[in-house]
């Protein structure tokens, strides 16, 4: 049986992971933070209602092959 996963894909990454040591005090704005420090641009958006509308208004503005 194949595996989704074996199949190679040109030009697309993706990249997940899972902290598996829940309670080490590992969060997400730790790793963000991370992201920064490493000379990446970050712009924190401290409303969730207003991240949800960013991110939707870029979704709607991708061309309809990018969406897919």
């Amino acid at each position: 049986m194949r595996q989704i996963g074996e199949k190679p894909y040109d030009g697309f990454h993706s990249y997940n992971f899972i902290n598996v040591h829940r309670n080490d005090g590992i969060s997400l704005d730790t790793m963000v933070d991370w992201v920064q420090s490493a000379g990446y641009a970050v712009q924190r958006i401290d409303n969730h209602a207003e991240w949800v509308r960013r991110f939707e208004e870029k979704l709607r503005n991708l061309t309809e092959q990018d969406r897919q």
